[in-house]
């Protein structure tokens, strides 16, 4: 059977934490002391407010900074590496990184793109520590919008995510060749989408943390199909079942086999309705042979009379 057996490897916020992270905002009267007169961590020069911006090389709150100030700021072009580890080189305005920029993590992750504010937001790339890539929308610190996904061990995801997290609808493509289309929640597939495998199977239906699950339709590479219901990646319910061979099951299923009563027609036109056990006509029921009607019993598959 078709079923889907993988663990998602996006599941969850996608991002570390430390993108969310404040970025530094100095606010009104904070200090800014020259390189060479770092020892006594005192004011030795402010610009005036009417001053136009110069480049420096400063301590702002014991943090080496190198770039543009303004109004005793960063402001322009510079780089600073904060206390915590980080490092961030590009755009400040009024102290506050501010349109594009490059920002890097203590764990040797990165993120390149554009800041709003002091904050990731906008279109930029975070690549993680383990290899991972997101290239794309971002909000708050997180990616946000649309965007694409690549991972280390070479799964690709193309679609929405929101709040750091795979939701809505995109495509992801397997390292095996197959791919899902569909809608995802919290980071797993979820709702309605479309398996494709590149042997040719096929499922396309509802969809439940990552399994079959509910109404859907399986077509195998052999050109036999089943369609009705799925519980965990398996037909569970009511369903049909079509072999390339003309053979015919419409019936109850109980974790993909046939369970309860049903009714199996063969390539050669008889048929059988009755209850199945395990897979197997079992009990008693009615047989059709060349248009005759006649009561029969089963057991484990076998005609007793």
């Amino acid at each position: 059977m078709l079923a889907v057996g993988i663990a998602m490897v996006v599941a969850g916020v996608l991002l570390d934490s430390a993108l969310g992270t404040p970025l530094y905002s100095p606010g009104p009267g904070s200090e800014v002391a020259t390189t060479s007169d770092a020892k006594t961590g005192g004011v030795l020069r402010r610009l005036p407010s009417d001053s136009p911006t110069e480049t420096s090389t400063v301590l702002i709150k014991g943090q080496p900074y190198r770039g543009s100030l303004k109004d005793g700021k960063p402001h322009g072009q510079g780089n600073i590496i904060f206390a915590d580890g980080r490092s961030f080189n590009g755009q400040f305005v009024d102290g506050e990184p501010h349109g594009k920029g490059e920002m890097h993590f203590p764990d040797s992750s990165y993120y390149k793109g554009e800041f709003n504010q002091g904050e990731i937001r906008g279109t930029g790339i975070y690549n993680s520590a383990i290899g991972d890539r997101f290239q794309g929308e971002f909000l708050e610190g997180k990616p946000h919008g649309v965007g694409k996904l690549t991972l280390q061990n070479g799964n690709v995801y193309v679609g929405m995510v929101s709040d750091g997290v795979i939701e809505g609808r995109g495509t992801l493509t397997f390292t095996n060749g197959s791919v899902y289309a569909g809608e995802f929640v919290g980071g797993h597939m979820q709702g309605e989408g479309k398996r494709t495998w590149p042997n040719g199977n096929a499922y396309e239906g509802q969809f439940d943390n990552d399994n079959f699950h509910g109404y859907g339709k399986a077509t195998f590479k052999d050109g036999g199909t089943y369609e009705g219901q799925f519980a965990l990646g398996k037909p569970h319910g009511e369903g049909r079942r079509r072999w390339p061979d003309g053979r015919t099951y419409r019936g109850y299923w109980d974790a993909g086999v046939r369970q309860g009563f049903g009714s199996m027609t063969f390539a050669s036109g008889d048929r059988y309705e009755g209850d199945f056990k395990n897979d197997r006509m079992h009990g008693m029921g009615l047989c059709t042979k060349g248009g005759a009607e006649s009561s029969c019993t089963f057991l484990d598959g076998e005609r007793l009379d």
